[in-house]
């Protein structure tokens, strides 16, 4: 695999440079020196990577179920077409509804006068007699 060989060239790089460096040697053969365990690291990273393939190739899957820019925009503006036809059905259906109500409305007030004061309350004067104000006795009925 390609993916190997890159791993493996390195890995090669880097114990080329450690041993420029005079800083470690590297034991041969999976000692337990400065590297060990080295191999049991990169086989835990070959899986890390394929998972993370794995899941980028699902997230790749997914969007590219997504619909483009230009279906959007379509969609957006068949609703906005839909929507302006229901507006003017609407209002043409209501401009002959609301002008017989205004027209209704223009003359009932034209028929009111308007008053240039405002009126003054009346005082009505009712004369009751002494009479009328005691309860009488209801008549039972045969």
């Amino acid at each position: 695999m390609a993916e190997d060989e890159n791993i493996i060239n390195i890995v090669s790089r880097l114990e080329k440079k450690i041993e420029a460096t005079g800083k470690g040697s590297l034991p041969p053969g999976g000692g337990d020196g400065i590297y060990g365990g080295m191999e049991q690291r990169v086989i835990r990273l070959e899986e890390d990577v394929k998972a993370i393939r794995s899941d980028l190739q699902i997230v790749k899957d997914r969007v590219g179920h997504l619909p483009t820019a230009s279906q959007v925009a379509g969609g957006l503006l068949g609703f906005m077409v839909v929507m302006a036809a229901i507006v003017l059905a609407t209002g043409s259906y209501m401009s002959g509804t609301m002008s017989t109500a205004l027209t209704a409305i223009q003359t009932v007030l034209a028929a009111k006068p308007s008053p240039s004061a405002p009126a003054q309350p009346s005082i009505i004067v009712v004369p009751l007699s002494p009479a009328t104000l005691t309860p009488q006795p209801q008549q039972k009925s045969p």
